[in-house]
This record gives structure tokens, C-alpha cells and sequence, in this order.
């Protein structure tokens, strides 16, 4: 059966795919130079404070790549992480390695923010794992706040606690 037109405009968005966090969602790591089980345990805690849950088997995929030649667009010395417009890859770059323990963490659950949808950082006055600097993401780096989910509810994201 067709669906009218209609139906389909809402699933439809101008800038990456829709996230639905009432189904499963999976993370693939595309690169050796990251531990997939590290990966896969920050990026399920990171879902889980979001409503959703995790399935090796789901088709909704977020993918995690380390890029060494950080050569992502808008990229400084100091981004230890980059998603794309529209994208659903977190890219990790080098300068993770100078970082913090739990800087890998913290990337994983600020990128998911990113492919979910919300394009920007927390604007001043506003706390959380969406602010643009590592250094002033208030403890713990990788717990989602009130601010973090007004955000992330703006993008292309609904289910789970949206």
C-alpha cells in the first residue's frame, strides 16, 4: 500500500536522517585504532540516559571512525571530536590521546548529541555535555543534563525520553 505524501513529510528532515529512541540503535566502530568494547559501553550509557536502548542487531546506526589527519572542516589543535552536518559518523581525532581518561567517554555522548541533531553547543548560561569545551563541561563530563536534553529534543531525534 502507498502512503499519501502527506504521512511521509514529517519523517522527512532537511539535514541527516530521523532518530527514533523508541527502537534499538547500534554503534559500529570503523577504525582499530579505537576499542569497540570501550565504545560500545560509553555509547550504551549515553543512549540509555537518552530513553533508548542498544541491539547488535538494530538498523540504526551510529558510526565512530578515528581520523588521524583530523582533517574534519572547522577542526582546531584542540577538538579531540567531530561530527558533520547532517552526519551520522563521530570522527575522533588525535588530540584525544593528550586528554583526560574519560575524554573518550564524554566524545562519545557529546557526538551522539550531534548525530541526533542538534548542530550547535550550549549557549552561555546553559550546562552540560553540549557545551563546545571539554574543560568546562561540569561533572561528570558524561551525564546528560536538563540543558543537555532541551537541546538535543531540537534535533532530529524523538522516542526515549523525547
Amino acid at each position: 500500500m502507498k502512503l499519501p505524501l502527506l504521512l511521509l513529510i514529517p519523517l522527512l528532515t532537511c539535514c541527516g536522517r530521523t532518530w527514533n529512541l523508541d527502537q534499538p540503535v547500534r554503534v559500529s566502530v570503523l577504525s582499530r585504532e579505537l576499542s569497540a568494547v570501550a565504545i560500545s559501553g560509553y555509547f550504551e550509557r549515553a543512549v540509555k540516559q537518552l530513553g533508548g536502548t542498544t541491539s547488535p542487531m538494530a538498523d540504526q546506526v551510529v558510526y565512530v571512525r578515528y581520523n588521524a589527519t583530523a582533517d574534519c572542516r572547522g577542526c582546531t589543535e584542540l577538538t579531540i571530536e567531530h561530527v558533520a552536518y547532517g552526519d551520522d559518523e563521530i570522527q575522533i581525532l588525535p588530540r584525544i590521546m593528550a586528554a583526560p581518561a574519560d575524554a573518550l567517554d564524554h566524545a562519545i555522548a557529546h557526538g551522539l548529541g550531534h548525530v541526533l541533531g542538534y548542530e550547535q553547543h550550549l549557549p552561555a548560561g546553559k550546562l552540560g555535555v553540549m557545551m563546545g569545551r571539554y574543560d568546562d563541561v561540569p561533572e561528570p563530563k558524561t551525564r546528560y543534563t536538563s540543558d543537555d536534553l532541551a537541546a538535543i529534543g531540537t534535533g532530529r531525534v524523538f522516542g526515549g525520553v523525547f
